[in-house]
């Protein structure tokens, strides 16, 4: 799975641990003048802060700051920038300790702190429920790459069926390490079923069970599902990102399955049904 100080700062924010929750408790900007100078030290210094005394708060101000940083792209000095509207520089300064603390050690041997977003993930994947189908392989949703900064989308395209829903079921469960995939093949099926609106017949033009049919079938045709579905990942990225942000990977040194995208960067508010299926099926 890729590292990157973008996840690792996510990871902590979602955690909501008390040294975080204490920062934003502590370290809030209860104002902030309209236009910021291009050398706000003085200005940050006499910012005051308003002491947040529950937890809601404090959490509400970790995930709005979540969604700010989220949407700035490989602009890592917006993400200063978008963090110094949530934090004092104190407080900016005390959660990259946290941050630092939390990366593993080679992020830090030849780059300095400015540099920690560098890199970033610079598109979203949005998946959107669409009544129209335009091929077999569409279903009911479209998954869609959208630039962070431009906001262009582009339409991500899929060879078959079930790379359509492999590729969805990793974007449900982003970041978690996958040891026993064959653990998902009934739950594959199932997601299969549901994007492609498919009932159970004997009609063979519908059934598409051949690839889920057992554990020995799914684990010969993983293989191959998985290259198609980071085929039509890699036309859709061209070379604008690093591809391994958005592609299905197999950690071959550990044996488990992942996609590295972070779970801010995946939009799922336009496919309600999905987030119900993932709150049913994979969240325990």
């Amino acid at each position: 799975m890729k590292e990157h100080p973008f996840t690792s700062l996510c990871e902590l924010l979602r955690k909501q641990e008390p040294d975080v929750l204490s920062i934003f408790s502590r370290y809030s900007v209860k104002s902030a003048p309209q236009q910021r100078p291009a050398m706000p030290h003085l200005t940050e210094m006499m910012l005051k802060t308003e002491p947040i005394m529950n937890k809601v708060d404090a959490k509400q101000r970790i995930e709005n700051l979540l969604k700010s940083i989220s949407d700035c792209g490989e602009n890592y000095f917006a993400v200063f920038q978008k963090m110094s509207e949530v934090l004092t520089t104190d407080g900016i300064g005390r959660l990259l300790v946290l941050l630092k603390d939390n990366l593993p050690d080679e992020f830090l041997k030849d780059d300095n702190i400015q540099y920690l977003f560098k890199g970033m993930p610079i598109f979203k994947i949005v998946v959107k429920e669409d009544d129209f189908v335009r091929s077999k392989t569409d279903g009911m949703y479209d998954i869609i790459l959208q630039h962070t900064g431009t906001g262009a989308r582009e339409l991500i395209k899929f060879e078959t069926r079930p790379a359509k829903a492999l590729y969805l079921l990793f974007m449900l469960m982003p970041r978690k390490e996958i040891k026993q995939i064959k653990q998902y093949r009934k739950k594959l099926q199932d997601l299969l079923n549901i994007v492609f609106d498919i009932v159970e017949k004997e009609d063979k033009a519908h059934k598409l069970d051949d690839k889920f049919a057992d554990d020995e079938t799914f684990a010969e045709s993983l293989k191959q599902i998985m290259s198609s579905a980071r085929r039509s990942i890699e036309k859709a990225i061209v070379d604008r990102d690093d591809l391994a942000w958005y592609t299905i990977d197999y950690d071959r040194s550990n044996s488990y399955y992942s996609l590295s995208l972070p779970e801010e960067m995946i939009d799922l508010s336009k496919a309600p049904s999905l987030v119900e299926f993932k709150n049913k099926y994979l969240i325990k």
